[in-house]
């Protein structure tokens, strides 16, 4: 019932996420994390990746499948702001929502496929 992968408070870098059945969140970044991933694939989740709390997450390709939000950006905690996430290619597949963006946050997709 929880997120498959959670980042906090640091730098990552990620050749490939191969994620299915989260029970939340494919992918939650929080807390100032500064992520970089190559290639992620999610299948059932209720978010596919979530971008929180000053946290910037940086993807060149992002494949999501049965999902209410592909894709999110927000501030969670009042003590930071918003979440930033910058998709150069992107394919969301049976969904709710592309995307859920506050007024803190910022989302950016380059390419739809």
């Amino acid at each position: 019932g929880n997120d498959c992968i959670d980042f906090s408070g640091g730098k990552y870098r990620i050749t490939s996420f191969d994620l299915s059945n989260c029970g939340d969140k494919g992918i939650s970044i929080g807390e100032k994390s500064i992520i970089d991933v190559e290639n992620i694939k999610i299948n059932k989740a209720t978010i596919g990746i979530a971008s929180k709390d000053s946290s910037q997450a940086f993807i060149d390709m992002i494949r999501i499948n049965d999902t209410s939000d592909c894709l999110a950006a927000y501030r969670k905690k009042q003590e930071f702001d918003g979440g930033f996430l910058n998709v150069k290619n992107s394919d969301c597949k049976d969904f709710k929502r592309v995307f859920f963006v506050d007024q803190f946050s910022k989302i950016n997709i380059e390419n739809e496929m």
